[in-house]
């Protein structure tokens, strides 16, 4: 038996260097949003973020400030693995980046995800398409955490 039965996931949380930078990257790039107006201050040590339309549990991202910087796998690093998976080498791709094949998938709509690869392009992201019965994107975040959209559960 379990030792609880949790009935709610609340929120996940990401490692960031640097708040404003990564709370503009996923109000821009992922179109999530924001509660609080503004750009993080001097002492915040998270940004709280959500999809969807409400500020709900189960929907919410929360950003928080490394205590120190760290790099996460060289950018080069980075798009090999998004090379390797865009050829179908799930296992070697793992191996490349610290994190393996860890990652944090929100859905989207056919016709937003229509859209993506240009709207990426346009931004300098880079990105890994995929078709596995249905469609699948693939990117980092500037501090390395890697990222999907789908048009489907």
């Amino acid at each position: 038996m379990p030792m609880v039965s949790p009935h709610t996931f609340q929120h996940f949380g990401l490692p960031v260097n640097d708040l404003k930078r990564a709370k503009d990257f996923y109000l821009d790039v992922v179109g999530l949003k924001c509660p609080d107006e503004g750009d993080p201050g001097p002492d915040d040590r998270q940004v709280r973020l959500y999809a969807g339309n409400e500020d709900v549990a189960g929907q919410q991202l929360v950003l928080f400030l490394r205590r120190m910087d760290i790099e996460r796998d060289s950018p080069s690093a980075r798009d090999e693995s998004l090379r390797l998976v865009r050829e179908g080498d799930t296992i070697t791709a793992a191996e490349v980046v610290e994190d393996g094949r860890t990652h944090h998938a929100w859905v989207i709509t056919p016709e937003e995800f229509a859209r993506v690869p240009a709207e990426l392009e346009k931004r300098g992201v880079n990105y890994c398409l995929q078709n596995r019965g249905h469609e699948v994107i693939y990117f980092f975040d500037p501090d390395g955490n890697q990222l999907q959209l789908t048009d489907q559960l």
